[in-house]
């Protein structure tokens, strides 16, 4: 059955007769399934944080910090970075800034810049931490 939208993959989880059953149930639809074990599943949900949670806690607090700057563009300016670096990432796995460039003191004088002492704190350990991936320091 051809729903006229992009099919959705899902990752299940269970007993193989329960799994069967819902893929008996599940393939008119075209979706695509994976099936996850059990001894996975926190490490799959953790990956989906990763992916789909944090970025937009940061991204609040970015879109806050430019609204102090510019609040009647701060919306413009932040959706259309956003959708820029995602598709920069998507497309060719680039990102920018100043780390990208290799440019730690730059990045760690954007840190020094934010007045509130634990937002500092906090951007200075992601920046360590996305120092750490870049320079595959972190591997999963």
């Amino acid at each position: 059955m051809d729903t006229g939208e992009t099919p959705l993959l899902w990752a299940w989880e269970g007993s193989d007769e329960a799994l069967e059953e819902w893929k008996s149930l599940w393939s008119p639809l075209q979706d695509r399934y994976l099936f996850l074990p059990p001894e996975k599943k926190a490490l799959y949900h953790a990956s989906l944080t990763l992916i789909s949670n944090y970025p937009f806690y940061l991204m609040e607090w970015g879109r806050r910090l430019l609204n102090e700057l510019f609040p009647e563009e701060a919306l413009e300016i932040f959706k259309t970075l956003s959708l820029q670096s995602l598709q920069g990432f998507l497309e060719s796995g680039s990102i920018s800034g100043p780390l990208a460039r290799g440019d730690r003191s730059q990045a760690f004088q954007e840190a020094d810049s934010l007045k509130d002492p634990k937002e500092r704190e906090s951007f200075r350990r992601l920046l360590l931490l996305c120092e750490q991936i870049k320079n595959k320091e972190i591997v999963p």
